[in-house]
């Protein structure tokens, strides 16, 4: 199965998991559509998109670990799933959609990859939130990029860029200190 089709389990609210065989390579539009019991999005290494709406109101999926074949998240792909909490994208996203996760209350934290280029407008939402959504990025480049991306896209209101990891400035000053514990001290 390379293709699961458009719609393909729309609408079926007792689906609680399914697992998807390798080889799959795209989740077309609405194919997971309003399964309101879905808890369980486990996608294979070899899904390269997910279209539009493929798992709209999927209001019981809480966290998403997107594998690092994905590529494209398509228009309001993750689009209100209300208890979705945590998304990590895979090292080779290059693209999330327009609205791809907004009108998502709960969510709290997504950690991008350095591979993001474009963001679409509103794919974080909106609307000012109490608790701006954490978008984690390893470096500066990144931080700096996806800021602008936000301002952009409509989505600094609601979601904010963070750093996680090492500034440039703190891996230069531990590599010196390395290179410096390695060169013995000559006192004499």
């Amino acid at each position: 199965l390379k293709n699961l089709e458009k719609n393909a389990f729309l609408g079926c609210n007792q689906l609680k998991k399914v697992t998807l065989g390798a080889g799959l390579r795209v989740v077309s539009a609405g194919t997971f559509r309003n399964c309101t019991a879905l808890t369980d999005a486990d996608l294979p290494e070899t899904v390269m998109e997910i279209q539009a709406n493929a798992y709209r109101n999927c209001t019981t999926l809480t966290k998403i670990q997107l594998p690092s074949g994905v590529k494209k998240l398509g228009f309001c792909a993750f689009f209100q799933c209300s208890r979705l909490n945590n998304v990590t994208t895979g090292a080779n996203c290059r693209k999330i959609g327009t609205f791809a996760f907004a009108k998502n209350p709960s969510l709290e934290q997504v950690i991008l990859s350095n591979g993001v280029k474009s963001l679409g407008f509103g794919a974080f939402g909106l609307k000012k939130r109490d608790q701006k959504i954490r978008i984690c990025v390893n470096n500066e480049y990144m931080l700096r990029k996806i800021r602008r991306q936000l301002l952009l896209c409509g989505s600094f209101r609601c979601a904010e860029a963070v750093m996680v990891g090492k500034t440039i400035a703190e891996r230069k000053r531990e590599r010196h200190r390395s290179t410096l514990d390695q060169i013995g001290a000559h006192i004499s």
